[in-house]
């Protein structure tokens, strides 16, 4: 807010003045995932970017940044905070899920949500229509485990399917043509010969 005044009445009236701002500077946020604590606020300041921390429980290594937002490659105003989860190196306990009768991708996306590595091993069935289909975990449902743990997926394996039968070619194929030429020689030998005689 600024005045101006009349000097020969000393009286003064307000006038508004506009401040000008420069225009914001934008960046990429860098991707810091992974990272350990240390570098990855270390990363973010060299790239023009603050840092918020926030600790949470998980099984990775204590320190390590799980998320981040915004998003790496993010384009963000410079300066900003970008909020990073990080590891305190503690697992949870999550208890196995129930898979029998799943497809073998519905099973292991089910591990994968818990933190849970699955493990496949195949078991033998005649029974073409059991080919992928789970038929039992251990540790069984239920069973309580720490993140990071793996279980095993005992998984149908149906028969191999049978190939298809290469065709063979008919027989015969090659053998007429020859006849129908061989034939035809001899009948222009004989017209000739008789012509010639008389």
């Amino acid at each position: 807010m600024g005045k101006l005044c009349d000097a020969a009445s000393r009286r003064c009236r307000s006038r508004r003045i506009a401040r000008q701002f420069p225009p914001a500077q934008l960046g990429r946020v860098p991707n810091v995932v992974g990272m350990d604590e240390k570098t990855a606020i270390q990363t973010l300041k060299d790239a023009g970017f603050k840092a918020t921390i926030k600790i949470v429980q998980n099984y990775l290594p204590q320190g390590q940044v799980l998320s981040q937002d915004p998003t790496a490659g993010a384009q963000s105003v410079a300066g900003i905070a970008v909020h990073l989860e990080v590891s305190n190196g503690v697992a949870k306990k999550v208890a196995i899920p129930s898979v029998k009768g799943l497809s073998v991708s519905s099973a292991e996306a089910a591990l994968s949500a818990i933190n849970v590595t699955p493990v496949i091993v195949y078991r033998s069935t005649n029974d073409s229509s059991l080919d992928g289909i789970v038929l039992g975990v251990s540790p069984d449902a239920g069973t309580v485990v720490l993140e990071g743990t793996s279980a095993t997926l005992y998984v149908w394996q149906g028969p191999a399917p049978s190939p298809s039968p290469t065709p063979s070619p008919g027989p015969g194929g090659g053998g007429g043509h020859g006849n129908g030429n061989g034939g035809g020689n001899p009948g222009n030998g004989n017209g000739n010969g008789n012509a010639n005689g008389h």
